[in-house]
């Protein structure tokens, strides 16, 4: 049976955020740009101060902000008028952090993990058993949605 799009997702997303110890804006951005079919040298590395809610403050996930690259890349793809391109972006993007939030309960980062990252218990506890544990199925709920608006641009 073939990959669907959300699994295909998935498959990329977790594969580098567990196996190979990336961060979430990362994996959400490579998967996302690996579906899209493109490649940059600043994918993923450019999305790496986004994890912990930007910079370990906490605020808002990298799940939510690398798929928001995510959905500017889809975008920047198919619209050129700059206008247009930016309205739909931001519109999408406001309409992807809504739903998270209420399948998610929260974007914030330091809700979702429960941990504080900026110290060395926290982001011990993070790397054991957060990330699996609390993280991933976030992930989860995170290309569900990706993979709608991306399906909606007719971008596979």
């Amino acid at each position: 049976m073939a990959e669907n799009l959300q699994e295909k997702l998935e498959r990329i997303a977790i594969g580098y955020y567990v196996g190979r110890d990336g961060t979430c804006a990362e994996a959400m951005l490579k998967a996302g740009a690996e579906t899209l079919r493109i490649q940059s040298p600043v994918i993923p590395d450019i999305a790496i101060g986004l994890a912990g809610g930007v910079g370990r403050e906490g605020s808002v996930c990298g799940l939510v902000t690398g798929s928001a690259l995510v959905i500017s890349l889809a975008v920047h793809g198919i619209i050129h008028d700059y206008r247009a391109k930016k309205s739909l972006i931001l519109d999408t993007t406001g309409e992807f952090v809504d739903a998270f939030l209420k399948q998610a309960g929260s974007y914030h980062c330091r809700d979702i993990c429960g941990v504080e990252l900026k110290t060395e218990g926290g982001s011990r506890q993070f790397t054991l058993d957060t990330k699996k544990e609390r993280c991933v199925p976030k992930l989860k709920i995170a290309c569900k949605l990706l993979a709608g608006i991306l399906q909606s641009y007719d971008t596979e």
